[in-house]
């Protein structure tokens, strides 16, 4: 899914792993432009063994009045032994005074899994501009490229190509109204 335009949204997303060898992926995009506040809580609870699940949060924040919000809980309960699950939240601020709010949570209560979760808060690295214009690149156009290639992880999932190509021009078009491009 992604988030974008809008004053203030709120998407609380709960699912619950049916039978064994389920596989759940869930992809969130926000971008939080001027005075906009994007909040996601999901919840994945897994109860039944060999069970899959990869979750990816990203967040653009473009604005130093915008904000966004994730509250990722994962569940592994006792009987979802050898159960694989990911989530992973990456947010990049654009903006100073820009702010995200991130809490991924991963409860294992079983013992024979693997899962890992982590988050990330940043701008873009000074390294990848730097790459891209001792290749003749202005900052301008490395930091467009960077950012775009940011949110396509999400978006090249999305299986009907007129919504990725509107969704693209959304997403280009708020940050560059924002001042982030």
């Amino acid at each position: 899914e992604a988030n974008l335009g809008g004053r203030i949204s709120r998407h609380d997303v709960v699912i619950s792993q049916m039978g064994p060898e389920t596989e759940t992926t869930m992809r969130n995009l926000q971008v939080c432009g001027e005075r906009q506040v994007h909040d996601l809580h999901s919840s994945l609870r897994l109860d039944h063994p060999s069970g899959r699940a990869q979750q990816l949060h990203k967040c653009i924040v473009a604005s130093s009045t915008g904000r966004g919000v994730f509250d990722g809980n994962v569940q592994v309960n006792q009987k979802a032994q050898q159960t694989d699950a990911a989530q992973l939240s990456r947010n990049l601020l654009l903006a100073a005074k820009g702010a995200v709010f991130a809490r991924p949570n991963l409860q294992i209560i079983a013992d024979d899994v693997s899962c890992t979760h982590g988050c990330t808060v940043s701008d873009l690295e000074e390294d990848q501009l730097f790459y891209f214009t001792t290749r003749g690149i202005g900052a301008e156009q490395a930091r467009k490229i960077l950012v775009y290639s940011f949110g396509k992880e999400i978006t090249q999932g999305f299986r009907y190509p007129k919504l990725e190509a509107r969704l693209e021009v959304a997403v280009n078009d708020l940050l560059s109204n924002a001042g982030a491009l």
